[in-house]
C-alpha cells in the first residue's frame, strides 16, 4: 500500500507499507539428529532403531527435504524524489523493516533441531534500518550549457550525466 504526494520544487513524497508472508517453504531437516546434546553417535535415533538388524547402526544424516515453514516481512518505506531540474535529480529513501522466518541462509536447514520453534528469528537479509541516497547531475558541457558549447567535445560530452549512490544500513 503506497501513498504519493506531489510537493513544490519538483519534489514528490511517497510513503508505503510493504509486506509479504511466505507459507509452506521447504527446509532440510536431519531426522537422525539426537534429541539431546552430547550423547554421541549412540544417541542418534537410527543408531539403535527397534526392528532394525543388530548390525545396522546408522550414524549418517537422514534428511527430510520438505517441512512446511513460514516467513514474513513488514516494512514502512519513505521516499523523496526530485525530478531532473536545472541539471540535478535525486532520490532519498528510508526503510524501517523486519524479516522473520525459520530458515536463514542458502542451505535451507534449521539451526536448532531439538526445539524447532527457536529457529523463528530475524532472517540473514534483515536490515532494520536502511538509508539510500542517489544523485543524478547533468554535466555542464554542450549546447545550452556553460562549457564546451561547440565542436566535437560538445557533441561527445553534451547531455552526459553523472550518477552517484550511497546505501547505509
Amino acid at each position: 500500500v503506497a501513498v504519493q504526494q506531489a510537493l513544490p520544487g519538483n519534489l514528490s513524497l511517497q510513503l508505503a507499507y510493504v509486506a509479504n508472508h511466505g507459507v509452506d517453504m521447504g527446509a532440510n531437516q536431519d531426522i537422525n539428529n539426537p534429541s539431546t546434546y552430547g550423547g554421541g553417535a549412540s544417541s542418534k535415533p537410527f543408531y539403535n532403531c527397534v526392528g532394525c538388524p543388530s548390525n545396522l547402526h546408522r550414524t549418517a544424516s537422514v534428511n527430510v527435504i520438505f517441512l512446511p515453514y513460514s516467513s514474513n516481512y513488514q516494512s514502512l518505506q519513505a521516499q523523496l524524489n526530485r525530478r531532473l531540474t536545472k541539471g540535478l535529480a535525486f532520490t532519498t529513501a528510508f526503510t524501517w523493516g523486519k524479516g522473520l522466518g525459520y530458515i536463514s541462509g542458502d542451505d535451507g536447514g534449521l539451526t536448532f533441531f531439538i526445539n524447532q520453534r527457536r529457529n523463528y528469528a530475524p532472517m540473514d537479509f534483515d536490515r532494520t534500518l536502511n538509508y539510500a541516497q542517489s544523485f543524478t547531475d547533468e554535466l555542464p558541457f554542450g549546447k545550452g550549457h556553460s562549457h564546451l558549447i561547440g565542436g566535437v567535445a560538445a557533441v561527445a560530452l553534451g547531455g552526459c550525466v553523472v550518477r552517484t549512490a550511497a546505501d547505509v544500513a
